[in-house]
């Protein structure tokens, strides 16, 4: 009996190994944290705008799971002015939902405003991506 608590008495006074320091290499990356939703109805009006407002953001818009990239409108690069793209979109969301039905112009104009200043708070909000960083 006195050999095992001899032995007991051994393997109590070992100090535990040091702990191992395991480096894993951290990789960060910019995320989209936001959410900005359209209306159905004025998807075909506000979504040209978007793509102008990311592209003049040189913020890169994918198809899908980061499928494929989707390219900008003809002409829009970093720094581009879509104010015109924006006059436009509120003129097509205008008529988009006036053959909706939608037959109060106030409202319209209301409705039309309140998305194309979500759509550019969205995108000021949303920074263009960094080069990853180790």
């Amino acid at each position: 009996m006195s050999l095992w608590v001899f032995i007991a008495a051994i393997a109590a006074a070992d100090p535990p190994p040091p702990p191992v320091e395991v480096r894993v290499p951290v990789i960060r990356r910019d995320v989209m944290t936001g959410r900005f939703e359209i209306p159905d109805e004025l998807v075909p009006a506000v979504v040209p705008y978007m793509q102008c407002l990311n592209a003049s953001a040189g913020i890169p818009v994918y198809r899908g799971n980061r499928e494929a990239l989707i390219a900008p409108p003809p002409g829009i690069t970093k720094g581009s002015d879509c104010s015109g793209m924006r006059k436009q979109a509120a003129k097509t969301a205008d008529k988009l939902l006036k053959a909706r039905g939608h037959r109060d112009a106030a409202e319209r104009h209301a409705l039309i405003a309140r998305v194309l200043g979500e759509a550019d708070d969205f995108v000021s909000r949303t920074q263009a991506p960094t080069q990853p960083r180790n």
